[in-house]
């Protein structure tokens, strides 16, 4: 196997020779998949007739690599047309997600634009072929995943819904362990908006939120406080009941929101087992529903997961558990009985506890500290920062061909780096090398908890996120913004630079919460959390219909979301002191980042923040100029 950097990444070449018959590529693929890590995986494999050596015997990686020719060229159709029903079903599936643009049958998906993220939601499409994003990850084309599915080379999965052993006590993951740190979160929720078939009856969406609950056991969960912390539990279907949970006002969504959606939000409360209640906007202008989940239940990949779930159901006003409970998909305790296992494989890997050890250590950037006793959220503001349409675009099409490890999370963290420098800059303050920035990831690591392939939280709820800091360092001489401006090779260098080391974070930033949550490793423990945090949602431009106009979609209205408060728990602790969360937002004229800059008014100010934004949008143009 031979590495290859590529517009998204490094992925392997595998070659391949035999005595004899030809040799079955296929086959191949299906042998290694089964043995394999996925990311281990080649993105594609060659059959040749002999390894070409060198004159001095050794492997001539140039010949093979000359053998494999190009992959076929974006929208270039790749040769042929779907020609099987399985084809023709990824096809449709890939077109949904792409915003009605088809990969080639023979097209290098990952090429395409294809992530972590959008494998997870074309496994829940296609999840009645049995594809899971290991499948995906494994075989990234059309025609390799038809023929993996074809072939039946599907992970065989224990039934879920009839297992009477998967209800009890839910191992913490690390990130809910972070929550326990500061105490204060009875109200700590998310929110999704999401928009409701019209003329919905009553007795159509109880069904339907009652399949949801009794589907997913972390719904139904309830937390206690034992001798030694909490305790968290799911218990059996139809324990909590969605006659019970549902609210239903009449009127326009902006006012039924004003009025009641703090009164919900005000409902939650883990420790009676209320962890999800409903608000039904219904407006006969267009009805809505807000989603209130306490955050232990629930994070943004869950609620596609949700709404997945409820529009299959929903879609045809039949409504039956079978739609939410697919025998090939594993209880949530099984996923999640594994981190017991990776824990404790941390003992015998002291050593990654090392370079944590010295990305969290102690830097400034520029403002002062949260202090968890009188920080809170509370003090909690909220600057939007909107790019222009057309820098959107630029950086959008220039990071599809930056080149290798580089997507759209990276630039943002360059960009962030460009804007924070130019802030210290302005202000007189020591610039340093680069800064500490607290990452989130989805934490669906299901490769890493177990390379066999029987986890697979790819349709599951709950919270799975990663945080993790990442100490991003100026390959030369720092660089703010005017500096980009003046050479953009600066920072084009900063973008690889910061791409770089994001790429060799382990394991995706998984070892950091086991070590410092659950091995509890001094050092780790005791640093404090980096003072920026970036938490890239991703594109919700990337639908066939506009987020919100079509059922069972997030509405993303900026005016209606203005009435839901920033803030429902207020006395959570703040951990940072500014969360940036850019978005890519679907608007008439096209794409647009949209970033929102939450900061404290006990910590900073609305000139700083201000400040900050504009700052941000001029490097992100800046930026995209650049490359």
């Amino acid at each position: 196997m031979i590495p290859v950097r590529g517009a998204t990444g490094t992925r392997l070449l595998g070659f391949v020779t035999a005595d004899g018959d030809a040799v079955d590529v296929a086959a191949v693929r299906a042998h290694i998949a089964r043995r394999l890590p996925a990311y281990m995986v080649p993105a594609r494999i060659i059959a040749v007739d002999a390894m070409p050596l060198t004159p001095h015997g050794k492997l001539d990686t140039e010949a093979l690599l000359a053998a494999a020719g190009d992959p076929p060229e974006p929208g270039a159709g790749a040769g042929r047309a779907p020609a099987t029903d399985t084809e023709r079903t990824l096809a449709a599936a890939l077109a949904e997600l792409f915003d009605g643009a088809t990969p080639g049958v023979q097209q290098d998906l990952f090429e395409f634009g294809m992530d972590s993220i959008v494998a997870i939601s074309l496994a829940n499409k296609t999840r009645h072929l049995g594809v899971t994003p290991r499948m995906v990850l494994a075989n990234p084309t059309i025609e390799l995943l038809a023929t993996a599915v074809d072939a039946g080379h599907v992970t065989p999965r224990a039934a879920a819904a009839d297992d009477p052993n998967r209800f009890g006590e839910v191992v913490a993951l690390p990130i809910v362990s972070w929550m326990y740190e500061y105490g204060s979160f009875r109200r700590f929720v998310q929110t999704p908006l999401i928009a409701l078939p019209p003329n919905i009856t009553a007795a159509q969406l109880e069904s339907l939120l009652q399949a949801m609950l009794d589907r997913h056991d972390m719904l139904r969960a309830q937390l206690e406080v034992s001798h030694d912390g909490y305790r968290l539990t799911t218990r059996p279907p139809g324990v909590v009941r969605a006659a019970d949970i549902l609210t239903r006002v009449t009127g326009a969504v902006e006012a039924t929101l004003n009025v009641h959606a703090h009164k919900v939000i005000n409902r939650i409360d883990p420790f009676a087992g209320a962890m999800v209640r409903a608000l039904w906007c219904d407006d006969p202008a267009g009805g809505c529903l807000l989603l209130v989940m306490h955050h232990l239940v629930t994070d943004a990949v869950s609620w596609f997961v949700l709404m997945a779930g409820l529009a299959a159901a929903g879609s045809s006003c039949v409504v039956a558990k079978s739609c939410f409970c697919q025998a090939n998909t594993p209880p949530i305790e099984n996923s999640r009985g594994c981190w017991r296992s990776a824990a404790a494989a941390l003992k015998s890997r002291r050593s990654a506890a090392s370079g944590w050890r010295s990305c969290a250590a102690r830097t400034r950037a520029g403002f002062r500290r949260p202090d968890p006793r009188r920080d809170t959220w509370a003090s909690l503001r909220l600057t939007t920062a909107r790019s222009e349409v057309a820098d959107t675009r630029l950086m959008l099409d220039k990071v599809a061909s930056a080149g290798a490890g580089i997507g759209v999370r990276e630039f943002l963290l360059t960009a962030l780096t460009m804007t924070l420098t130019s802030w210290r800059v302005g202000r007189g303050d020591p610039v340093g090398n680069g800064l500490v920035v607290a990452l989130e990831g989805h934490g669906r690591e299901d490769e890493l908890v177990d390379p066999g392939g029987a986890v697979d939280t790819s349709n599951t709820a709950g919270w799975f996120t990663t945080v993790f800091p990442v100490r991003l360092r100026h390959p030369g001489q720092p660089v703010d913004i005017d500096t980009a401006r003046r050479d953009p090779a600066a920072a084009r260098d900063l973008l690889r630079a910061v791409a770089d080391q994001v790429a060799a974070v382990p394991n995706n930033g998984l070892d950091y919460g086991l070590l410092r949550y659950q091995r509890r490793d001094p050092a780790l423990v005791a640093a404090p959390h980096p003072q920026v945090q970036l938490n890239y949602v991703g594109r919700l431009d990337l639908s066939p219909q506009h987020q919100g106009v079509a059922p069972w979609t997030l509405v993303t209205d900026p005016a209606r979301h203005a009435w839901l408060t920033r803030a429902p728990e207020p006395e959570l602790p703040l951990r940072y002191t500014f969360d940036v969360v850019p978005v890519v937002h679907p608007t008439a004229a096209g794409p647009q980042l949209m970033t929102s800059w939450r900061w404290s008014e006990q910590l900073s100010t609305e000139d700083d923040a201000t400040q900050l934004a504009a700052l941000w949008c001029d490097a992100v143009a800046t930026l995209a100029g650049a490359l």
